[in-house]
């Protein structure tokens, strides 16, 4: 642990956090690994009185010397592999990331920008498309129209019309007398 805290490197938080997790977790686990029942089972000669001074025994002797050896194994495996001083590394990194969001999101912006680009002039080129369909068939209606006028003071087109004004009369009427009768 020496070596770790002569460094330059501040211990990281992450570091602390995982010797504290293994000293919690690491004693947890030696005691309930070897349950109560577990205990009895290997004792069962024994009166109980002996097997509660065991038990104790067990639990004050072997975890805690157990635990606090395999702490320092621990302390020994990190010192030898530099994790504090790499977990502090990693924390500035992820601190610099985070600290620079915006870099890191400024290609998926640039992205998400070129795409919105791309699907707006795709709607432009749909609606010019649109647009000189309308504007074509617009001009098909004038020209239809226009020779409708010219053709308008032809007999032909003023008998035709008469004709059904006089039908569409007649047709009133029929209807007229029929929903009376």
């Amino acid at each position: 642990m020496e070596a770790e805290s002569s460094s330059p490197v501040q211990i990281s938080e992450r570091y602390q956090i995982l010797k504290e997790k293994f000293k919690s977790e690491g004693v947890r686990r030696l005691v309930t690994a070897c349950s109560r029942e577990d205990f009895n089972k290997a004792f069962e000669g024994f009166t109980e009185a002996q097997k509660d001074g065991l038990y104790q025994l067990f639990q004050n002797i072997v975890v805690q010397s157990l635990s606090y050896n395999l702490e320092r194994a621990l302390d020994k495996i990190c010192e030898g592999t530099k994790v504090g001083s790499i977990l502090s590394k990693v924390e500035h990194i992820i601190e610099e990331q985070f600290l620079d969001v915006l870099s890191k999101d400024s290609s998926y912006i640039g992205d998400l920008q070129e795409k919105i680009i791309t699907v707006k002039k795709d709607e432009i080129a749909h609606m010019k498309n649109i647009i000189e369909k309308v504007e074509k068939s617009n001009n098909q209606m004038s020209s239809h129209l226009d020779i409708l006028k010219k053709n308008r003071d032809l007999p032909s087109t003023v008998d035709a019309v008469e004709k059904l004004r006089r039908w569409n009369a007649e047709f009133e009427n029929f209807m007229v007398t029929s929903n009376h009768n």
